[in-house]
This record gives C-alpha cells, sequence and structure tokens, in this order.
C-alpha cells in the first residue's frame, strides 16, 4: 500500500501454458493446448495513509487455444447429437485447429484500504488490504469477430473484492490472499470468420472464480537501507462456476445444430504451488517474479457433448511485476 500522498506505478507480465487431451468415453479424441499472455498497467494513489484508488488496463496481447490430431465430430444417426467416437484418426501430420486473439481486456476502476498495517503503527501485529473493482465491460471480446479478428476481452463487467492478510516473524512473513470475481452476463450477435451473423441476441455468461492463496515470504537478506530479497512460496486453490458460451470454441468442431445456440460449461478446480523471488530497492523500487504449476480436475467443456478434459491436463503459469512508489519526500531528497 503506499505512504501518504505517494503515487505507485506498476507493469505486470503473466503467461500461462496448459497441455491436456479431449475424452469420449474414455476414448482420446483430440488434443488441447492453452496459451495466454496477459499485460496489467497498474496506478495506486494514496490520498491518506492507509487508503488508494486503483486504476488497471488489463490486456490479453494473445490468446490461443489449439486442439492437434482432432477427430471430425459426426452427426448420431439415433439421437441426432454429435460424437467423434465413430471418426477416423485425423492425419498425424495435418494442421491442428486453431482459435485465437487478443486485446484490450478492460479497465479496472477500485479503491483499496489498509486498516491495520505494520508499517503504520508498531502495535499492529498484522497487516491487512482489501480491494474493490470494477471492470468495464467490451465489445471486442473473445466470442464473436470484430473486423475478422477475435478480442482479448470476455464482453462482460466484472466485480472483484478481494483481501489479503501478512504478518512479519523474523525471517519468515507469512500470508494469505482471497479473491473472488464475479462476471455479470453479457448479450451479443455470434459472428463468423467471413462476416456472418450466426445468431443474434445471444446472451452468455462467463464464469466467476474465488482463488485462495497462502504462502510465506522467506528472508535471504535485508540490509539498513532497505535493500531486500526474500523467496515467496505459495499453495492455493481456484474455483470457476459454470458458465455459459458459444458452441465450438472450446471443442475443435462441432455439427452446425449447436453453433446457434449458447453451452453450458460446468465448474472446474484448479490446484495451485508456485514460488517466486522478490526484490526491493530503497522501498521505491520492487520486483516480483515467479511461476507456478496447476493441476485441473476433468470437467465437460459443453454440456450438449459427452466429452471431458483428460485427467492429465496440467498447466504452467509465469510472472514478472515491477513496481515503483514516489512521493514529494522522496522528489526532495
Amino acid at each position: 500500500m503506499p505512504d501518504r500522498l505517494h503515487v505507485a506505478a506498476s507493469l505486470k507480465y503473466d503467461g500461462r501454458y496448459e497441455r491436456g487431451y479431449l475424452e469420449e468415453q474414455g476414448i482420446r479424441v483430440a488434443g488441447r493446448r492453452i496459451t495466454e499472455h496477459g499485460l496489467d498497467l497498474g496506478l495506486q494513489i494514496a490520498p491518506i495513509r492507509g487508503a488508494a484508488v486503483t486504476l488497471d488496463l488489463a490486456m490479453t496481447p494473445r490468446w490461443l487455444w489449439r486442439y492437434p490430431d482432432a477427430r471430425q465430430m459426426l452427426l448420431e444417426p439415433v439421437d441426432g447429437g454429435g460424437s467423434y467416437q465413430f471418426a477416423t484418426d485425423p492425419d498425424p501430420g495435418g494442421d491442428p485447429v486453431d482459435v485465437s486473439g487478443g486485446g484490450i481486456t478492460g479497465v479496472w476502476l477500485g479503491a483499496a484500504f489498509s486498516p491495520f498495517s505494520e508499517a503504520f503503527d508498531l502495535n499492529h501485529r498484522v497487516t491487512w488490504r482489501f480491494d474493490v473493482g470494477y471492470r468495464t465491460a467490451s465489445k471486442n471480446h473473445r466470442w464473436s469477430y470484430t473486423d475478422g479478428k477475435r478480442g482479448g476481452a470476455l464482453g462482460s463487467s466484472a466485480i472483484k473484492v478481494q483481501g489479503a492478510f501478512s504478518r512479519m516473524g523474523g525471517a519468515a512473513e507469512p500470508y494469505v490472499r482471497a479473491r473472488y470475481i464475479k462476471e455479470s452476463k453479457v448479450t451479443t450477435d455470434l459472428v463468423d470468420a467471413t462476416g456472418t451473423v450466426v445468431a443474434s441476441g445471444i446472451e452468455l455468461h462467463p464464469a466467476s472464480s474465488i482463488e485462495i492463496l497462502g504462502g510465506s515470504e522467506v528472508i535471504a537478506s535485508k540490509s539498513e537501507n532497505g535493500n531486500r530479497t526474500a523467496a515467496d512460496f505459495q499453495i492455493g486453490f481456484r474455483y470457476h462456476t459454470w458458465e455459459d458460451l458459444p458452441s465450438g470454441l472450446l471443442l475443435p468442431n462441432v455439427i452446425d445444430a449447436s453453433k446457434t445456440i449458447p453451452v453450458t460449461r460446468s465448474e472446474r478446480i484448479q490446484g495451485i504451488a508456485g514460488m517466486g523471488v522478490n526484490l526491493v530497492f530503497s522501498d521505491i523500487v520492487r520486483t516480483t517474479t515467479g511461476a507456478r504449476f496447476e493441476y485441473t480436475l476433468p470437467h465437460t467443456l459443453e454440456h450438449v457433448y459427452d466429452v471431458q478434459t483428460s485427467p492429465d491436463t496440467f498447466a504452467v503459469s509465469w510472472y514478472f511485476t515491477i513496481t515503483g512508489a514516489i512521493g514529494a519526500d522522496d522528489l526532495l531528497e
């Protein structure tokens, strides 16, 4: 939290790569590779001690959903649904099915409060921080084409509530953070790559999420002028609610009958474990870098098809943040 009459600016980059497969009744029908890159420009302005106004510009420069070695979905003659089971195996040297895009995710407007902080008062034994924020909606979203390209946003507005708690304890500083993001509904037309409107006025509802992350900083070195080096160990989980999305994006190909309706993706749970390195330079500039390992439990991607993610779905994510804080006293010095 910036001190009174201080401004903190940050630049954060994060990436994620997920690898797994799609299965239908135990039969592997396609590969699944998810790649995403995120960029966040943040600003915090603290008019008084313990409170700050926050502004963040969130961007997704590039996201890619790739399905290598995907079978072609066929129409079942009995119930009229679609299935990959009876299709022939794809050509191993064939091109994968790709869905990709990128762009601005939205602007977060919010406020942060720190009613107790070890930096403010020696009698405060625990540091608290609460954040609330609102993200603007964007018409340049992932679910349809705009000027022949898919966007980077989810299309909906969102509300974020977050709380973090930490305590200095000698060489170790344990902490816990809880975050809840509530996504709203969005009504849009579905447009294909040729510019043709496939369906009008479709109501979509991206997934909301809850994340709880706990860990501890372990201080490796600390100098009198404020420089500090610490290792950061983390463990936690992330829960995503069900969501309504267009058909044919979370699967490599589907039959035409489902392309005009929203389909439901089931709930999913991810386990998280990671570590990083935090560097502080004289309380003015600090950096955080690290990586996390994620495991996602199997779940159904589109409720109209009996296709799930494989049990061996894993992901690796990485992040780097640099933050600079400055105030009037720093400028005078």
